[in-house]
């Protein structure tokens, strides 16, 4: 049985000059076209928008993906347990 090298606890956005982004602590790609990616990550879901944006690495084994275009804006959906952010949690 293969052991697992992924560290959930490493979650790090790396922005080079708003044309290229690293995500350590990807779970899994839930959406992906050349305006926006939408991935689960370690602290929940992270929409990247932008255009002209495309997959350079995706590592499942090590939670990492690598992609490169236009990057406009980063937003994260919901917290770490998904079920929803701080305006969420007040509204209950």
């Amino acid at each position: 049985m293969a052991e697992s090298i992924r560290n959930p606890s490493a979650h790090k956005l790396t922005v080079e000059e708003r044309k290229r982004l690293t995500v350590c602590g990807v779970q899994d790609v839930d959406q992906f076209d050349d305006n926006e990616v939408i991935v689960q990550t370690d602290l929940g879901k992270l929409v990247i928008a932008g255009s002209g944006l495309h997959l350079i690495r995706l590592m499942p084994e090590t939670g990492e993906l690598e992609m490169a275009g236009e990057i406009r804006a980063l937003q994260y959906r919901s917290g770490r347990n998904g079920k929803g952010g701080a305006l969420a949690r007040l509204l209950k």
